[in-house]
């Protein structure tokens, strides 16, 4: 018996957040990181290693997440969302669970196995999931990307069971710089890899089993309709700063079905097709004029569903999101890497971190939800620009927060969590919406270098 339409939806979204949830792990680093130190001073190499310097393992995961992305993007047209899925859940588990081995020869090995082998995983079962949720429901982009990216962030709440698995008696650090010496404590962290490895794995197979694409007559494509009166067309919705006036149209439309009521009107002589840059065949009167005037394509995104990766840098759309991305990635590399080592400088209560990390995840989860229906049912730049307003402020007086009491810093560091996930909430909507769907990943791999770079 055939599965309705609507109940194979329901499973798509239910997988991907359940793979989201697996992969948001990452977010749950900066709880790892002081152990990951106090193992490698006491019993591994180099001996002299601080916990800033661990955090190269999350750069380096971020870097591999965005290499992979563009690969994942590949194989997710071609092989489809579950199969490409079941390939990054290997190689990420994987990963994790060789990090038992690699965490007692040296921290050199560790940086294979926990942040190449985690990130290239990562990177490829990050996107089969959000694509194909927009493809079963095109006209809800922003609601099906917060829902799933929901999930990522709520993967925070591994932090409390990283502590509980490795800290059960709420040892505090023994060391001023926050590191811990207690063997009980330093005898779990190898096998914790294991432990949270197996249940990687048990998790991302069973959400990727789940993805399906919908039938192909199901999905939704651009159609021709013709339009006798000769008007401009209103403004369309292109680039983060406003786009500029469309020219005049000519006699045929082109209208997408996942968005109602955008709407672009094309010449007849000019080709869609993206192949090309300004010299390609069969352009007409708006691919020459709005090339010339506005760069590639950059005021088509609701025609234009696929860009090559030149014609991409070409416009001001991608030019915006990467800063914007680039810039948002080193705020949330320092927040989510270093708030629990910049915590035990004054908190010397390990439980009440590892449970303010994983409060942050349900505060991540939410900025992912709220962002992304805020997206569909208002305008994505509006909120690009508050999420970035306020975690700035945030940022700006953390150091306040501490003078107040751990009591504000667990505030501060929520609110920050939540702007990290409705900031990468809005992100796969401003991208579908300026520069086409299938640009994500490029963007991704552009913005991983910038956006790893920070760290202490």
């Amino acid at each position: 018996m055939a599965i309705p339409p609507r109940v194979r939806t329901l499973l798509v979204l239910f997988g991907g957040f359940i793979v989201h949830f697996s992969l948001g792990t990452l977010f749950a680093y900066g709880n790892l990181a002081p152990y990951i130190a106090s193992y490698i001073r006491n019993a591994s190499h180099p001996h002299t290693i601080t916990t800033g310097t661990t955090s190269l393992l999350y750069s380096v995961a971020v870097v591999g997440q965005g290499l992979s992305m563009v690969l994942g993007g590949w194989l997710d047209r071609r092989i489809g969302p579950r199969l490409t899925t079941i390939a990054g859940s290997l190689i990420m588990s994987g990963g994790v669970m060789l990090s038992y081995f690699a965490i007692r020869v040296s921290f050199w090995f560790l940086l294979f196995t926990y942040g190449a082998m985690f990130g290239l995983g990562l990177g490829l079962a990050y996107v089969g999931p959000l694509a194909c949720a927009i493809r079963w429901l095109p006209r809800w982009k922003g609601f099906s990307n917060g829902l799933i990216l929901s999930g990522f962030g709520l993967g925070a709440v591994f932090a409390f069971l990283q502590t509980i698995y490795i800290n059960p008696h709420n040892y505090p650090p023994e060391e001023e710089e926050g590191y811990f010496t207690h063997p009980d404590v330093l005898s779990r962290i190898p096998s914790s890899f294991l432990v949270f490895g197996g249940v990687h794995l048990v998790t991302l197979m069973s959400g990727a089993l789940l993805l399906s694409n919908p039938p192909a007559k199901g999905r939704s494509r651009p159609r021709p309709r013709i339009n006798n009166s000769i008007e401009p067309t209103s403004s369309i919705d292109s680039t983060l700063q406003g786009s500029p006036p469309p020219p005049p149209s000519f006699g045929v439309q082109s209208v997408e079905d996942d968005e109602p009521g955008a709407h672009l009107s094309v010449s007849k002589e000019y080709n869609t097709s993206t192949s090309g840059g300004g010299g390609g065949g069969g352009g007409g009167l708006l691919e020459t004029e709005g090339q010339k005037m506005y760069g590639t394509s950059s005021w088509t995104p609701n025609v234009i569903t696929s860009l090559t990766p030149r014609q991409m840098v070409s416009t001001r759309g991608f030019c915006y999101l990467w800063l914007l991305l680039a810039c948002a990635g080193t705020a949330v590399t320092a927040v989510v890497t270093l708030y629990k080592y910049f915590g035990q400088r004054f908190i010397k209560d390990d439980h009440f971190l590892a449970t303010m990390g994983s409060t942050s995840a349900i505060c991540n989860s939410a900025g992912s939800l709220i962002l992304g229906a805020f997206a569909d049912k208002f305008n994505y730049k509006a909120g690009l620009v508050c999420m970035t307003a306020v975690m700035s402020a945030l940022l700006l007086t953390v150091y306040a927060s501490v003078a107040a009491g751990k009591g504000m810093f667990f505030v501060w560091v929520c609110g920050l969590f939540f702007c990290v996930g409705g900031l990468y909430a809005l992100f796969p909507t401003a991208t579908a919406r300026s520069l086409g769907q299938s640009t994500l990943p490029q963007i991704m791999v552009f913005c991983s270098p910038p956006t790893a770079s920070q760290r202490s």
